[in-house]
């Protein structure tokens, strides 16, 4: 089984076959994203103790399971103060959704955008694929985080019907040395999409991490509404 790693920074590129990571603990690092070879931008960052208070107070209620809405920048935080739940710290959590948004907007010149905040016990998307829309904001507040490979070891013909009933660990998706790259908790990445213009074909492989055992995830995604 390919081993596992933490995201680091890296490039990795062939003649034929361009595919890199950008990763900063600066923000700045997200304008990177509109590169032809960058198909993830990370923000490395942790969490403060007040945002770790927010998000377990958060899932201690074990009432709240999803909030899925798309609107306005605009009207954001107002959606969300009337639709999610009270907690602990709550505004902590709730103002860095805002900031998040208000970035993802800003990068890509966005009017509206769609939101989905779920507490997921069980893997979403256990499978590697690729998502055909032009970009995704994704981050992990509680949980292990999404996993992805470098393009340049992963056969896509075994993506999808291609896989022919077996894992991706035993279909051949993976190739040597292929390491599986993981995202960590915390950290704010930009996956590209095959709706990007020009990225029909390599969009971001990735999945949602396989060993949850029964970890709550509390996972935020942002995509163009």
């Amino acid at each position: 089984m390919p081993k596992q790693q933490p995201i680091t920074n890296f490039n990795i590129s062939s003649d034929q076959n361009k595919y890199a990571l950008a990763a900063s603990s600066d923000p700045q690092i997200w304008t990177s994203f509109y590169e032809e070879n960058i198909h993830i931008a990370v923000w490395q960052r942790t969490h403060s103790m007040a945002m770790d208070t927010s998000i377990n107070a958060l899932l201690a209620l074990n009432t709240f399971s999803q909030l899925q809405f798309s609107s306005s920048i605009q009207d954001v935080a107002r959606t969300l103060a009337l639709h999610m739940p009270q907690f602990e710290n709550r505004e902590t959590l709730l103002e860095d959704i805002i900031l998040l948004t208000d970035m993802f907007a800003c990068l890509f010149d966005q009017d509206a955008i769609g939101l989905r905040l779920r507490v997921i016990d069980t893997p979403m998307c256990p499978r590697f694929h690729v998502d055909q829309i032009p970009s995704r904001l994704i981050t992990t507040y509680a949980g292990p985080a999404t996993e992805w490979v470098p393009n340049e070891f992963a056969d896509r013909s075994k993506l999808g019907a291609g896989n022919n009933g077996f894992s991706d660990e035993e279909s051949g998706l993976l190739q040597p040395p292929c390491h599986i790259q993981s995202i960590q908790t915390g950290d704010v990445a930009l996956l590209k999409g095959g709706g990007w213009k020009g990225n029909e074909d390599s969009g971001l492989i990735h999945r949602s991490p396989n060993n949850i055992d029964g970890q709550k995830r509390l996972l935020l995604t942002l995509d163009f509404a």
